[in-house]
């Protein structure tokens, strides 16, 4: 029986067992469904009644608690699991259009940095972190490109998927110009950027926009001057003060009398009206004027440099009841703008769009912005999401796909020495170097984690689309998981992925043979490493640590061997719960991780989606990247039998 006759139920949030409800199903479906649903019941919990997604719940002493902190990544992830539990009938279209409009109206209103998104914010209020809540240390303003990607991938699938929310998701995605973190001197995508700190020289943020009399007839004629004024939601101190001036600067600077009263701005959309004052009104048609945008906050200690950006829209006049845009500044352009030696940036921001609906532009100030010192280099990791989604916009060359390397060449220090032969594509020389374990061989990750190889799969069908190298090392990187937990560790389980410690804190989990790194991850807590020359015994791999959402990721692969592996983690381990899976169990003492994770229940709802949805789940998503992306990866041969 199909979980949509029971949307009304569980909307109300009434729990039913699937058992005799209508046509027995087999025991492996019934068991898909109960964890969708009750994936879909922590991805709810998580939320609450606050702006976002929280980055996990933890269950101690019955007591849940949510987690101060949120990333892009998980607001991807709440983004496709709403679709997903739409699509699948667990809450009704309407009931997933609100939430999805609410997430989308949080999203728009977000402070944003060269059109990408700060990697952490605060859940309840959407503003960013600035202090991490766990320990007290400072949060740099950063942008990530693999957890704004994933956002990306949410975006992509809601305006594929939500008509009504097409237009606003896609001039999010419109502000995220991929090339922002192409490396172009390795062919590689940074890993992110430091946005920095405020330098301006000047307590106030101003900017400026020159014409002649002539081009300011329509001041001239004008009663009124409506201005657009976005506030960022954390803006950091208040109140926040925006005034207009004009002055002659035909030669020298005389301000033009009647100076437009300083404002009050409150955070989000503001719309600012003044009276054109008399001065204003007899301009010398041959003489340049200058007119003065100008932010700051007010204290008692009197103005403070401006910390974050705020954005200005349309700018109207209004005469006799009549309204029409402000000629010299509709005709603006980024460049047209000066900063009168403030250190204001001036950008077009297409990803926020103004109550009138028209694109603004963004003032920030000049900041010490540095990338990373390390990009991603590695093909078989999840930053490739970024590359498909730059790839498919056109804003990174097709020559950026084979410059990642398969494995580093066979001379260079890595966890084993590869084996492989060198291809041409899009006219540069690859080599296609692969490793050997557990009987088979693959194109490593970076570290050896499930989700490192298998999260871009949920997503865009590599198998299908690149079936001499993706649809080759997957399956094989599944079962060199598998062998790992069975036969070299022999912890009776497999699935190793970064998650939760059952202990406490997080950690980075894989297997350190089928990753690039020499100390990749390892598959438990006392971190034994890996060495081909001399492989560990199984005795030396104490305290193992299994991740469900690793067997979720390996469902399209391996699902047989998927589905048993969970059955025997749930008969074993209490691992089971009102939230579905928890993140982690330690397979020696048996302790499991009190803590469900938004992006490990996102990945389990995205696996969950293609298996009972089938490959339309994928094709909101992969639609967009097909007619790039597809033939693309598809010439490549991994160097595998």
């Amino acid at each position: 029986m199909k979980l949509r006759a029971l949307s009304l139920a569980l909307v109300a949030g009434i729990g039913l067992s699937l058992a005799g409800c209508g046509t027995a199903q087999p025991p492996e479906e019934a068991m898909l469904e109960r964890t969708f649903r009750d994936t879909w019941r922590a991805m709810v919990a998580m939320t609450g009644d606050q702006a976002l997604i929280s980055d996990n719940l933890c269950m101690t002493g019955g007591t849940e608690t949510l987690s101060g902190y949120t990333s892009p990544t998980n607001i991807g992830a709440l983004i496709w699991s709403t679709l997903a539990a739409r699509d699948y009938g667990l809450i009704s279209a309407s009931d997933a259009r609100t939430r999805l409009t609410r997430t989308l109206s949080t999203l728009q209103g977000m402070e944003r940095h060269h059109g990408f998104f700060l990697n952490w914010y605060k859940p309840a209020d959407a503003s960013p972190l600035t202090v991490w809540p766990t320990d007290g240390n400072a949060v740099a303003p950063f942008l990530s490109t693999v957890d704004n990607a994933w956002l990306a991938v949410g975006l992509t699938m809601l305006k594929n998927a939500e008509p009504s929310l097409k237009a606003g998701a896609e001039a999010l995605l419109g502000g995220m110009d991929w090339s922002f973190f192409y490396d172009a001197s390795r062919g590689h995508l940074y890993g992110g950027y430091t946005v920095g700190t405020a330098q301006n020289t000047s307590p106030e943020t101003k900017v400026t926009l020159s014409g002649t009399g002539a081009e300011l007839t329509d001041v001239q004629q004008a009663e009124t001057l409506t201005l657009e004024i976005y506030v960022p939601e954390g803006a950091a101190t208040a109140p926040n003060r925006f005034f207009l001036g004009l002055a002659d600067t035909t030669a020298g600077f005389n301000w033009v009398d009647g100076t437009l009263t300083q404002q009050t701005l409150s955070p989000g959309w503001n719309t600012v009206s003044w009276t054109v004052p008399a001065a204003w009104k007899s301009l010398d048609a041959a003489k340049t004027y200058t007119l003065y945008v100008s932010f700051f906050h007010e204290g008692t200690g009197g103005k403070t440099p401006l910390q974050s950006a705020f954005n200005l829209g349309a700018a109207t006049l209004t005469s006799g009841g009549n309204s029409q845009p402000f000629g010299l500044w509709s005709a603006a352009t980024a460049a047209s703008f000066g900063n009168d030696n403030t250190g204001t940036v001036v950008s077009r921001d297409a990803g926020r769009t103004t109550p009138s609906g028209a694109p603004s532009f963004q003032l920030a100030p000049v900041s010490a912005g540095k990338y990373t010192d390390f990009a991603y280099g590695a093909l078989n990791t999840e930053p490739r999401i970024a590359s498909y989604l730059g790839l498919a916009r056109g804003q990174l060359p097709k020559e950026h796909y084979f410059k990642l390397l398969r494995t580093f060449p066979p001379e260079w220090e890595q966890e084993q020495t590869p084996t492989g032969e060198t291809r041409t594509y899009e006219g540069v020389n690859v080599y296609e170097g692969a490793y050997a374990y557990g009987g088979v061989k693959v194109v490593p990750s970076w570290g050896g984690s499930m989700f490192e190889a298998l999260m871009v799969p949920l997503f865009v069908p590599e198998a299908a689309w690149a079936p001499n190298s993706w649809g080759k090392n997957h399956p094989n990187y599944v079962q060199a998981q598998i062998y790992h937990g069975l036969n070299d560790a022999r912890y009776g389980y497999w699935g190793f992925s970064p998650s939760n410690k059952p202990e406490g804190g997080y950690s980075e989990y894989g297997v350190d043979a089928i990753g690039i790194r020499v100390d990749g991850y390892s598959s438990n807590n006392d971190k034994t490493p890996w060495d081909p020359a001399n492989p560990p015994p199984a005795s030396a791999y104490t305290n193992g640590v299994v991740t469900p959402h690793a067997s979720f990721l390996a469902l399209e692969f391996a699902p047989e061997a998927a589905l048993k592996n969970l059955r025997r983690l749930e008969q074993n381990f209490q691992v089971y719960g009102k939230y579905g899976y928890f993140d982690s169990v330690n397979v020696q003492t048996g302790q499991v991780s009190e803590c469900v994770l938004a992006l490990d229940q996102g990945m389990i709802m995205a696996a969950l989606a293609h298996r009972l949805l089938g490959e339309r789940w994928r094709s909101t998503l992969a639609d967009d990247l097909r007619p790039v992306v597809q033939p693309l990866i598809g010439q490549e041969v991994f160097s595998l039998p």
